[in-house]
Formats: structure tokens, sequence, C-alpha cells
């Protein structure tokens, strides 16, 4: 294959992506979501090294959010911000699924680690078989979740996921009997 063939494939498969890009915003207007940065639905991805098998997501904005199973085999999300100068570590970046109350906030300490960039939430101390959880159920279940947080230089932020295919990437990642049920936990 010639490097002009290669240049023209490469070329038609970014094309392709962008079209799904703009097909998935015009939905996202047409049907009345605020979804301007939630485009892509979640996805498994099998354990690297370290990094454990986990569902993920990630916006229009190139920012990530993952759940996974944590050493202690507890249930961990984790917000991949693209701020360069990292996140504010005097609070942990709240978020809201749907437009249901409670918005969900953590303490910065045990339940909430601030690491540069990254904001990793403790959300059940299970991830086995079926938890009683409300964010979990929510996040399984939900539509969007919209994360609001500040950076180091003190401005505020906003992050919007779609949770399309969110149950079934949790599920992949985390084992096929895994479920939430909503409980009273916030």
């Amino acid at each position: 294959m010639s490097s002009h063939t290669t240049a023209r494939a490469r070329t038609g498969s970014s094309q392709g992506a962008s079209c799904r890009r703009l097909f998935s915003l015009a939905v996202c207007m047409l049907t009345g979501f605020a979804c301007l940065n939630a485009v892509a639905a979640w996805q498994s991805q099998p354990a690297v090294d370290s990094t454990p098998d986990r569902a993920v997501s990630e916006n229009g904005e190139g920012e990530q959010l993952s759940i996974y199973r944590g050493p202690g085999a507890e249930l961990v999300l984790e917000l991949k911000t693209r701020l360069v100068h990292g996140l504010y570590d005097g609070s942990c970046p709240t978020f809201q699924i749907d437009t249901r109350t409670p918005q969900h906030h953590y303490l910065a300490g045990a339940g909430c680690r601030i690491d540069g960039a990254f904001a990793r939430y403790i959300i059940s101390d299970q991830s086995r078989g079926t938890i009683e959880s409300l964010v979990v159920y929510r996040l399984m279940n939900g539509n969007q979740v919209t994360f609001r947080y500040q950076s180091k230089n003190g401005n505020y932020h906003q992050s919007r996921f779609s949770l399309s295919r969110s149950k079934q990437a949790m599920r992949n990642a985390l084992g096929n009997d895994f479920d939430a049920q909503p409980g009273q936990d916030e």
C-alpha cells in the first residue's frame, strides 16, 4: 500500500469519527439533552500492567471517567480532567446524575483523593455481586453525569459524561453478576 493510500485511509477513518461525533451532538440537541461534551458510550477495558479491568467513558473534551475494583475490593470512580495545573486539592469535585437530587459531595480525604488532574472516589466498599448504593445504581441506570470542580488557579469548571452503555461496560469489567440497588447511602 502506498503512503498516499495509507494517508487517505487514515483521513477517511478520522472523518468517520468526526461524523459520528457530529451525529451524536445533533441527537443531543434534537432530543433536548444538555450533552455538549458527553458524547461517547462506555466501554470495558481489560487490565494492563497495574491498571485493573475498568469501565471507561471519554467525553468530547478528552476527559475520562472510569470505574474499577480497587486493591481492597472497593469500587472506585475516577475522573481524569484536562487541567494542566491540576484540581484544587481542598475539595473534591461534586457530581450530579441526570437532574436528580441529591448532588453527590465527597470530602477530600479517605472518600476522595485528589492527585493532580485526577479525582478518585470510593463509591462503595463492595464491588462484587449485588451491592446497595444509590450512586452506583444511578451511574448504571442514568443518562448523564455532570461534574463541577475548581482548578488550582481558582477557576470553576464543568464536565459531562454520557452514561450510555455504562451498565454493560461495568458488568463486562466487574463481572456479569455485578449489579446495584438504590440504597440510602447519601
